[in-house]
């Protein structure tokens, strides 16, 4: 009857409210479910009717996929063509896939080419490949580790991102077990769960789980696994469930009817619960309190008016996965700037280039985060990065920087905390840490020479 297809549009709706928070992200996960739709969606009709207006349909969404997450995006269309081998006349949509589609390779060439300078290089590859030490899929060996300008993005990339690689490819059963969990709580949970243990009866659910199981193939070499890379499944989910819900429905009356009457109301009542009572910082159910933060201090610049620049002052201990420095494209002409406290010289040099504008400094790391203008905000070192870190112009030259100390302190032995002590003050740069095989034995006051001290340091990361 009609209000129970209204309920099961409800269900639906609230799936998406549920998930929009992730899905509507910087990450993109709304874009790539769109295309999985439109794809999904033209594949009963192109096998009913085949013509030109389904196809561009579908084209249409293999191109937004091929934007947005192309590897995942191309198991999506590997399972939709599977579908379209059985019985369809290839002859009537072979020409508009292939016009469609060959346009927009042509668009994608064009994009990477002016990004990149390599139309087959995509930006993406070409991030992972300059900054990142971890490979994206457990089959790829690790990198050399490049030079990093500051502590958090090293932490990330160095020893985050690196100790998620090794404990995939050293468990990949516990690693898939994890990603299992990770896609089942986001697109199904334990409610949606129930009307798939009727679908064992349902033989038009068997091409869609013969897609589903294509699909996941995308994501179990991966090395992550984060909610929306299986965005472009999103609506293939959605319809298995209310395939089962259909079933479900007709198992043992009138109790099969009264679950799948229920179910929508759970659905409400479950979201009603997470925003009453909050989540969890790392759960997918609700913002975590950092992005809450950020966006309250965002907001709060924004109203004021005119133009900001904030500095993002991390504490030593800070989780490199909590982020507060991320702009849109346009950043000369956005109202608010975000960006990281760096050494001295670097911090006049962004002030000289963003002049005119409010300066800040946030500390997203205290109890309360709060704006206060830079000018009275104490000073701290920034923390040390290797020597010839890329963009911090104090450290370009090992040779200056052993100059200037000798002259600030002299050749006379000292403790490698002292010689850290005069590397601070010439350079605004924290020394590194010394238990770190700076000193003999285990006495750290015990005196040690320059070029002792100068040999370790140029050897710390």
């Amino acid at each position: 009857p009609p209000r129970w297809a209204l309920l099961g549009a409800l269900l639906i709706v609230l799936r998406i409210g549920v998930s929009s928070y992730w899905m509507n992200s910087y990450w993109g996960g709304c874009i790539a479910a769109t295309g999985g739709a439109l794809a999904l969606g033209a594949l009963p009709r192109m096998r009913r009717a085949p013509g030109w207006r389904t196809a561009l349909t579908m084209a249409a969404g293999l191109a937004i996929l091929a934007n947005s997450r192309p590897v995942e995006g191309a198991f999506f269309g590997l399972a939709i063509a599977v579908m379209l081998l059985r019985g369809v006349a290839l002859r009537r949509i072979v020409l508009p896939l292939a016009l469609f589609l060959g346009l927009t390779g042509i668009f994608i060439g064009y994009y990477f080419a002016r990004v990149t300078g390599k139309p087959w290089v995509a930006p993406y590859v070409l991030y992972r490949n300059s900054m990142t030490i971890a490979p994206h899929f457990v089959w790829q060996k690790p990198t050399a580790e490049p030079l990093y300008n500051n502590s958090v993005m090293r932490l990330f990339y160095v020893h985050r991102e690196m100790a998620n690689y090794l404990e995939a490819r050293q468990s990949p059963l516990a690693d898939l077990a994890r990603k299992i969990g990770v896609y089942w709580r986001f697109y199904l949970g334990p409610l949606l769960t129930i009307p798939l243990l009727a679908l064992w009866r349902e033989r038009r659910a068997r091409p869609l789980l013969l897609m589903a199981a294509i699909f996941a193939l995308s994501l179990v070499g991966q090395v992550w696994h984060n909610a929306h890379y299986a965005a472009p499944a999103t609506g293939l989910a959605i319809l298995i469930v209310m395939l089962g819900m259909r079933r479900l429905r007709l198992w043992r009356r009138p109790f099969g009817l009264y679950v799948v009457r229920c179910l929508p109301t759970a659905c409400a009542a479950m979201l009603l619960v997470q925003v009453v009572a909050g989540a969890e910082e790392r759960s997918w159910r609700w913002p975590p309190p950092g992005n809450v933060e950020r966006a309250r201090v965002l907001r709060q610049l924004t109203a004021s008016g005119g133009k900001h620049l904030v500095l993002v002052r991390y504490a030593r201990a800070h989780d490199p996965g909590y982020e507060w420095v991320y702009n849109g494209a346009d950043i000369d002409g956005s109202p608010v700037v975000w960006a990281r406290e760096l050494d001295r010289g670097g911090n006049v040099e962004l002030l000289r280039y963003f002049a005119g504008r409010q300066v800040w400094l946030v500390e997203p790391d205290l109890p309360s985060p709060v704006l206060v203008p830079y000018r009275d905000a104490a000073p701290r070192p920034m923390p040390f990065v290797q020597l010839g870190a890329p963009g911090i112009a104090v450290l370009r030259d090992a040779r200056d920087i052993g100059r200037r100390l000798r002259e600030h302190g002299g050749d006379t032995p000292r403790s490698c905390d002292a010689w850290n002590f005069s590397f601070t003050a010439v350079t605004g740069v924290e020394g590194p840490e010394v238990l770190n095989g700076c000193f003999p034995g285990n006495d750290r006051a015990v005196p040690v020479s320059f070029e002792h001290w100068f040999e370790w340091l140029r050897m710390q990361r």
